[in-house]
């Protein structure tokens, strides 16, 4: 690890071949955006009573996207839409990235169940009937699509493809990696899951820069909701 984090200027390099960089005033101004469209959403969910209509998770992770995207277009004007892609972290990756995505998911998990069922002692019962009453009343497809695709997509692209980009290219990669891991944890204020979601977030940021692409870790954050998702659902 301390290899890897101590080639500054090579991970510089690697991250100047994509179309445009964040600068990170840009990237804090994405990330304050994105956090002021999640609270705008909550309080029309809250006051405005679109919880009937929508499903939260769906509602604000698509408004990231848009958000992000949006951002990212006004500030680098991409000519083609590849080139936004590109400066969002949308890359070609090696094949072996992914491979290692899937078993870092597999293992943050374990650890995760392992740590809330014996420590924290919370078998997920609770979020266990909240999602069946979500399921029930936003349908099956609207959930699995929040929760397994657009959450992680929304989040992989705001926290490793903007974030971290801007934070790498005036900062050291240990420092990016740690800054933008306690914002990943910090954002989703949950107590029990607080240092899971920051050793998921250093994993994730690691694999980015690695691979140079966020697929790997959209790849990984799927895979970690999914199985989330089905085992709240059948316990």
């Amino acid at each position: 690890m301390s290899i890897f984090l101590n080639r500054k200027k090579q991970t510089l390099i690697k991250t100047n071949n994509l179309a445009h960089n964040f600068r990170l005033s840009q990237a804090f101004i994405v990330f304050l955006m994105a956090s002021l469209w999640v609270i705008v959403a909550i309080g029309a969910i809250k006051y405005f009573g679109w919880y009937s209509i929508f499903s939260p998770e769906l509602l604000i992770h698509t408004g990231i996207i848009f958000v992000c995207a949006g951002c990212t277009a006004v500030f680098f004007k991409p000519l083609k839409i590849t080139y936004l892609f590109d400066t969002l972290g949308f890359r070609k990756s090696n094949l072996r990235y992914y491979l290692v995505a899937i078993i870092i998911a597999v293992f943050f998990w374990i650890a995760d169940f392992w740590l809330q069922s014996y420590y924290f002692l919370d078998d997920g019962t609770k979020d266990g009937i909240s999602l069946q009453r979500d399921i029930q009343q936003f349908g099956s497809i609207s959930m699995v699509l929040a929760i397994c695709f657009l959450a992680p997509l929304a989040e992989e692209i705001l926290f490793r493809g903007i974030l971290l980009k801007g934070l790498v290219n005036t900062l050291s990669p240990q420092w990016a990696i740690l800054l933008s891991s306690m914002l990943f944890a910090a954002i989703h204020f949950s107590q029990n899951d607080t240092l899971t979601l920051f050793v998921v977030a250093v994993g994730y940021s690691m694999l980015t820069l690695k691979a140079r692409s966020i697929w790997p870790a959209i790849l990984a954050h799927v895979t970690n909701n999914s199985v989330t998702l089905y085992y709240l659902t059948t316990i």
